[in-house]
Order: structure tokens, then sequence, then C-alpha cells
């Protein structure tokens, strides 16, 4: 299955502030905005849970020194979806790096392409 998954990133400013941001859309649709003061949850290990009884989320603090900005990109996956004995692998069709938000690639998918290739 193609899927269009876009991440915008603001760095903090200052250094030293929990402003930063973190905005996720899933093939054009919004799944995810935390940013200082939204949305209002907890941490549980690695994961974020929205909870309108909790406190708001702090905000980010992607760099503690003003001169750092984003210097790489690191592209993991993970899968959990797939059943036992099935392939786990996931192909990257295309990376693009903006400015701003520019939304799914309009494309259509070849008549050859199959699911099990």
């Amino acid at each position: 299955k193609w899927t269009c998954v876009e991440m915008m990133i603001k760095m903090n400013n200052p250094a030293t502030a929990y402003n930063g941001e973190l905005r996720i859309w899933q093939d054009g649709k919004e799944v995810g905005y935390w940013g200082p003061g939204f949305p209002n949850g907890h941490w549980v290990k690695d994961s974020w849970y929205n909870d309108p009884s909790d406190a708001p989320f702090q905000g980010f603090r992607w760099r503690t020194d003003a001169r750092l900005n984003i210097n790489y990109l690191w592209i993991e996956f993970y899968d959990d979806k797939s059943p036992a004995g099935a392939s786990h692998y996931i192909k990257y069709a295309n990376l693009v790096i903006a400015r701003k938000y520019i939304g799914p690639i309009k494309k259509s998918v070849p008549a050859s392409f199959t699911e099990d290739r």
C-alpha cells in the first residue's frame, strides 16, 4: 500500500525554550500536532496519550545550542501490522525536504504494480 507521511518540525527559539513543534500528516490528513500548550495529555515511555484532563504539552526542546539546526534525517520504520511470516520490509519511493507543506504527490499507480512485489 502506498502511504504518504509528512512531518513538520519547528525548532525551539531561543535554544533554552520548550517551544518547538511537531506536526504529522498521513495521506494528507493531519494525525498529530504537538507544541507549547497543546494538546493536553501525558507520556508513557516513548508514547504520548491525549487526555483533556491532563496538563498541556510543554513543547519540544529540539536543540540546546542556538547555532544548531536540523543537520541530518534518520529514516526508520516500524511495522507491527504484517502477519507472521510476511515481509516487514518497507520501501521508500520518494523523499522530499521542503520549507512548507506540499501535500501528497498526485500520482497514478502503474497497472503492473502488485502488493507482493
